[in-house]
């Protein structure tokens, strides 16, 4: 089990979110963002969530991350980079954003398949630049690998980029 750590960066926070994470563990984490938050008093920020490792998470813990989402745009969160290194942590974020919203602001990247993730997410985060815009080398819209067809994704990769409907 792995604790969430955020910190505070230039553009906002950044959100270090490995492993499996407990309902206890999410809650502590949202407490602590919170109060970070709090601090900018009023300020708009950016959000980088590093979610390279995470697994399928408890539906305790995912209702405590879509809260987070939900209260995060309502105090001032503008853009948010989520990256991922698994199919079924995107497919349980997908899930959360597009039931809060948030999903409109969002974008994900793909670690395993863009070395140059970091610059994709902070590109998105500080300038609105769509990962797809870019990155090196041709883009498409396909289907992503072990997605189910009745899913809308936008994920950017070195390689592909699937755009919602």
């Amino acid at each position: 089990m792995s604790v969430p750590r955020n910190f505070v960066t230039e553009y906002g926070f950044r959100v270090h979110a490995p492993g499996f994470i407990t309902p206890e563990d999410a809650s502590a984490w949202l407490e602590d963002l919170k109060l970070q938050v709090e601090a900018r008093e009023g300020r708009p920020f950016g959000l980088l969530v590093d979610s390279r490792t995470q697994r399928a998470n408890p539906v305790a813990t995912q209702e405590l991350i879509q809260e987070s989402m939900v209260w995060l745009r309502d105090h001032g969160m503008e853009r948010s980079a989520v990256v991922l290194d698994s199919t079924v942590t995107l497919l349980q974020v997908l899930g959360l954003a597009k039931a809060t919203g948030v999903y409109v602001h969002e974008r994900y990247v793909d670690s395993l398949k863009d070395p140059d993730w970091e610059a994709r997410a902070l590109d998105w985060i500080l300038r609105a630049i769509e990962p797809a815009e870019n990155g090196e080398g041709a883009h498409s819209t396909g289907a992503v690998r072990g997605v189910p067809s009745s899913c809308s994704v936008r994920i950017a990769t070195s390689t592909s980029v699937c755009a919602h409907g």
